[in-house]
């Protein structure tokens, strides 16, 4: 039950910190996430589909430095029990522009990620070290990124997905 609490104070960040990130030169953002577990995560939890709240700040014209809290919803998986993983990611990383007049960028983050194992009716919180590594686009207000995402970097090869995200820079 802490998803609520959760939001409501993404809610609040998002509307304490706007105006102040205005005059800042901070840009604020939304993303949409979608990810794909892979083999052999995907045993344990379906697709995860999700909301992040994006802070940016520019260092250089080339180069951002960038903070994520979300939301990741485990969808229950079929295949060998029903079990799904709830994920709390928060992100921290840079975003590299390597040829700023077409908007391509390269991004990674490293962070916390806090998880809701889902077995059956059990339920167990367990917090990783995880990271995101991918690349993406901007055009406008308008962000498309494809990244690898690592839920638990001491067991990279057990926990990662491919992850889609869909953002919008609010202001």
């Amino acid at each position: 039950m802490r998803r609520l609490p959760l939001l409501l104070g993404l809610v609040a960040l998002v509307v304490l910190v706007s105006n102040s990130a205005m005059a800042q030169g901070i840009s604020l953002g939304v993303d949409a996430a979608l990810v794909f577990p892979q083999d052999p995560l995907n045993n344990s939890t379906g697709k995860q589909i999700g909301a992040l709240v994006r802070a940016e700040v520019s260092l250089l014209p080339l180069l951002s430095i960038t903070g994520r809290l979300g939301y990741l919803y485990g969808m229950e998986n079929k295949q060998m029990y029903r079990g799904a993983i709830d994920v709390i990611p928060i992100l921290a990383g840079v975003k590299f522009f390597p040829v700023m007049p077409l908007g391509l960028y390269a991004a990674a983050e490293l962070g916390l990620m806090n998880g809701t194992i889902r077995v059956s009716d059990n339920e167990k919180d367990e917090s990783w070290t995880g990271m995101t590594i991918g690349a993406g686009f901007e055009i406008s207000s308008f962000d498309l990124r494809l990244q690898a995402i690592f839920l638990d970097l001491d067991h990279m090869e057990d926990t990662y997905g491919i992850m889609l995200n869909v953002g919008y820079e609010l202001f």
